[in-house]
């Protein structure tokens, strides 16, 4: 998705693009403009040819939790040794602060991951910072825009779900942060820190900064899609109640106060903080789409 999306914004005149994918060859990669290569994750001769003369590497993989993601993370580190790669963009996941009790979150919060998913970012991310090349960890949100299956079982069960039930999950969720982040803002980071000669080694990516990235705001652009009856007049609980939730599921109670800190990329920021509830808006307007036909 995000690949698909840098190629999509890749500057006209610009350093060459080229993408590497390991499993089916995507129907979008069959593009003319788009140079691309079918590699064996754990083959560093396979690798290192596919690279060829790269000097910067986008890192997006997304582990599931089985431990392969570290085994790729460790064959790209051979490559890298024997390479002209000069750089390092490594995608990972706000996920990795899971039980971290800190509400205020930047990127040197420690992380306290909770899933296998979320231990082997981390355990990715690590590997990453290894390395004897410059590397930007950038742990993003929840990404949404084409191809995203964020908010879709948000939307599925607005679209079902009885009155009574969508107010009652607007009376215990209120105004909680999403911590969603926009597909444009994801590209837009990656392109802006290519460009910049020295980056931070961590960056959390999120548009949090927004103040309509929450729970009510999100919930009232599907209702609103889809039709059903608003419930924003309904009386919020206290947080004492969202806390004893989370704690019966095993989460600090910080989680429901947590928010996340600017990227640290003032131009990155600013778009987003403008552009957030438009970007919203169209991305719930395109999947609440197919629920509105059936």
């Amino acid at each position: 998705m995000i690949g698909r999306a840098l190629a999509e914004r890749w500057p006209a005149g610009g350093c060459r693009l080229r993408l590497l994918f390991h499993r089916t060859r995507p129907q979008w990669q069959r593009r003319d403009h788009v140079v691309s290569h079918r590699v064996d994750l754990q083959s560093a001769d396979d690798l290192l040819r596919a690279l060829d003369d790269a000097t910067v590497v986008i890192d997006l993989l997304r582990p599931v939790g089985d431990g392969w993601r570290i085994r790729a993370a460790e064959c790209l580190g051979e490559v890298i040794r024997r390479s002209n790669v000069r750089r390092v963009l490594h995608a990972s996941s706000i996920d990795v602060y899971g039980a971290c009790k800190t509400e205020l979150v930047d990127a040197d919060t420690p992380p306290e991951p909770v899933s296998d998913y979320a231990r082997e970012h981390l355990a990715a991310e690590r590997l990453a910072e290894s390395r004897s090349v410059p590397s930007s960890v950038l742990r993003l949100g929840a990404v949404f825009g084409p191809g995203s299956k964020n908010l879709a079982s948000l939307a599925s069960e607005t679209a079902k779900a009885p009155a009574w039930r969508l107010a009652a999950r607007r009376s215990l969720n209120g105004t909680r942060r999403l911590h969603l982040v926009s597909l444009e803002t994801v590209t837009e980071a990656i392109l802006t820190l290519i460009g910049t000669a020295d980056t931070p080694p961590r960056l959390v990516i999120t548009d949090d900064a927004a103040p309509t990235n929450n729970f009510a705001y999100a919930q009232d652009l599907l209702i609103a899609a889809l039709q059903r009856p608003s419930v924003a007049s309904t009386p919020v609980l206290p947080r004492s109640v969202l806390h004893a939730v989370l704690a019966l599921r095993g989460y600090p109670p910080a989680l429901a106060h947590r928010r996340f800190s600017a990227t640290g990329l003032p131009e990155v920021d600013s778009t987003a903080i403008a552009y957030f509830p438009e970007r919203l808006k169209a991305y719930i307007d395109a999947l609440t789409a197919h629920l509105r036909s059936g």
